[in-house]
């Protein structure tokens, strides 16, 4: 089911939002493991929810199972 998503909103600079969304615009996606070497971003994932919910932008994900392990782990980006 396709959601209907009003005009995004810019979260405030320097929140946890904005880090994430600008990693998103800059490099075309971002992991778990990422944000937390990179920005110190321990829940990428209640921060995408945050964007997604609050903030009205469009992000999109996929799991994505680790090589010969039965770990995995979600990969986000902004949808087209």
């Amino acid at each position: 089911m396709e959601m209907n998503y009003p005009n995004p909103i810019m979260p405030n600079e320097g929140s946890q939002e904005f880090t994430v969304l600008t990693a998103l615009k800059t490099d075309g996606s971002l992991t778990p493991l990422e944000s937390w070497q990179r920005y110190g971003i321990y829940a990428l994932s209640q921060r995408i929810g945050r964007l997604k919910h609050k903030y009205h932008w469009k992000i999109e994900g996929e799991i994505v199972p680790i090589a010969e392990t039965k770990q995995k782990f979600k990969r986000y980006w902004l949808a087209a």
